[in-house]
């Protein structure tokens, strides 16, 4: 912790402009996300498909999702 210190290497902390531009970043991804899961579920009921019991976007979720090989929920899985 003293070279930290006697180098002066502490990371600064970002300027409010920075900082807020973060938030609305993480905020619109977080909406982009919760939207994909909407229109997947949607697509999902469309067309007859039943969700599994085991959660749709767990790890064994994703890979029954993967094993459909439906090219728009396939598009919406690529994030």
């Amino acid at each position: 912790m003293a070279e930290v210190i006697r180098f002066d290497a502490l990371p600064s902390l970002p300027d409010e402009d920075v900082a807020s531009l973060r938030k609305v970043v993480m905020r619109r991804a977080l909406l982009v996300r919760e939207r994909s899961k909407m229109k997947i579920r949607g697509y999902l009921t469309y067309n007859g498909l039943e969700e599994p019991a085991i959660g749709l976007f767990t790890e064994k979720g994703i890979d029954w999702l993967r094993s459909l090989k439906i090219e728009p929920i396939d598009m919406y899985l690529a994030y």
